[in-house]
């Protein structure tokens, strides 16, 4: 169900996502996994329990994924695997965090300014 993300051009949402988290005091990481596939994942919930997600699979693989709730109460995930330029616009602060939590295989709580922290 991974599909190509954003058009050439376009900002991708992951950018207004990383920036509401940042603003937050503290920013749950959560460290996940299905199958063989382990990853970490900077998660944010609407007031319909609608879920909007940055995951980290290793290596430069980083999805964008949305999920709802069908009207059977299944939960319906679509992702998108970020493009080589939307991975490299993503903050170093992020990239780090969700590197060490899929290495070290356990969540964490950061101050969501981190999230936007760059080199230097």
């Amino acid at each position: 169900m991974a599909k190509s993300s954003t058009p050439s051009g376009e900002k991708h949402p992951v950018h207004a996502l990383l920036t509401r988290l940042s603003g937050a005091p503290q920013v749950e990481i959560r460290f996940d996994f299905e199958d063989q596939e382990t990853w970490a994942a900077l998660i944010e919930f609407d007031e319909d329990d609608n879920q909007i997600s940055l995951r980290y699979h290793g290596g430069d693989r980083y999805a964008w994924v949305e999920g709802a709730y069908d009207d059977t109460d299944e939960f319906i995930e679509e992702m998108s695997w970020l493009t080589p330029t939307d991975v490299a616009a993503l903050p170093e602060g992020c990239r780090l965090l969700l590197k060490k939590v899929r290495d070290d295989e356990k969540g964490m709580r950061v101050a969501g300014q981190f999230l936007l922290q760059q080199k230097g």
